[in-house]
């Protein structure tokens, strides 16, 4: 993913000014562990209302 589509896909981040001052390796990795943590809060979010 290229570094423009990665600044996009977190345009309404609080500290959006501090995200696009990281090196693209820093921005790629606080992407994927966005990613991360929304995939592991939706599958704790699913299994919580599984009876």
């Amino acid at each position: 993913m290229q570094r423009a589509q990665l600044l996009a896909n977190m345009a309404g981040s609080p500290n959006f000014d501090v995200l696009e001052r990281l090196t693209d390796r820093d921005l790629l990795e606080e992407y994927a562990e966005r990613m991360t943590w929304i995939i592991w809060v939706q599958t704790s979010k699913n299994k919580s209302e599984t009876p």
